[in-house]
């Protein structure tokens, strides 16, 4: 499973709004879109900003677990093969 870095509270309102907005004014450039979902990203009340700040927060939480089970999986394995060759050598010089 990737786990990809994720995106502003703004990133996750815009994806999910723009689609609306380009359905109703299907003419529209990204640029007349971008300033209509600025401005509705403007209007929002504290409670209605905070389900997409919540999101990113779950997000962000999930996507830097994932890279602290990469790092120490790829510390356990470099230990193992430390352990590997330690484990090999003293048997060659010890006999």
């Amino acid at each position: 499973m990737s786990i990809y870095r994720p995106v502003s509270a703004y990133a996750l309102f815009f994806r999910d709004t723009q689609a609306a907005i380009k359905g109703s004014n299907p003419n529209a450039s990204f640029g007349e879109v971008s300033k209509i979902v600025a401005s509705m990203w403007d209007n929002l009340d504290a409670e209605q900003k905070a389900v997409s700040v919540l999101i990113f927060v779950l997000g962000s939480v999930e996507f830097f677990r994932g890279q602290v089970i990469n790092v120490l999986g790829g510390m356990l394995g470099t230990f193992k093969s430390i352990l590997f060759f330690l484990h090999h050598t003293s048997q060659i010089i010890i006999g």
